[in-house]
């Protein structure tokens, strides 16, 4: 009898041991970043001081500087985005406006500015207009209202802004996409 016994703890442990070690391993493997996303991460930049002087164009074509929109007495939703995105940015932007609609006593405009940013050098204010008035109209607001802002950038001022915020992306040559948090 005790023989089996320990023949029975032996079967016992071994299956426990394979049932773990096999799940660490699936564990392991979806913890594991893709190479493509390793340098894709939020970092605490919180205290640090945006570049405002930095130029963009909105979404009619002017030249504006970011100090336009940052005001003492009203707080900026800042959205670092793409408007081409196939997958995230359109989430992001969509649960944004979303979430802005169901503010009761706040009204983008008045209580806070909103304001998205896209990080694709190639993308131009036509593109941006037709997003603004899109995302104007799911919180009722006429397409002209400057409540919020979509800017693009041709003078490749995006990464020194994200940098700023501690919003890390990389542009992936092969999918022809970026590479992006959620936020």
């Amino acid at each position: 009898q005790c023989g089996l016994w320990t023949s029975l703890t032996i079967q016992k442990a071994w299956i426990f041991f394979s049932i773990f070690w096999a799940a660490t391993c699936a564990f392991a493997q979806v913890n594991e970043k893709p190479k493509e996303l390793e340098n894709i991460d939020i970092l605490d930049k919180l205290g640090n001081k945006i570049p405002l002087d930095l130029v963009f164009k909105d979404e009619l074509g002017n030249d504006v500087k970011l100090d336009q929109y940052f005001h003492k007495n009203k707080p900026v939703v800042l959205v670092m985005a793409y408007y081409e995105c196939p997958m995230l940015c359109t989430f992001v932007l969509n649960t944004l406006s979303e979430n802005i609609a169901k503010i009761p006593n706040w009204k983008a405009g008045n209580e806070f500015q909103v304001l998205t940013v896209s990080i694709n050098p190639k993308e131009k204010p036509e593109m941006a207009l037709e997003k603004k008035k899109n995302y104007l109209s799911t919180i009722g607001l006429p397409a002209d209202s400057t409540s919020w802002i979509f800017l693009t950038d041709p003078y490749n001022n995006s990464p020194k802004l994200a940098d700023s915020i501690g919003f890390k992306y990389e542009y992936d040559k092969k999918i022809d996409q970026y590479a992006h948090p959620a936020v």
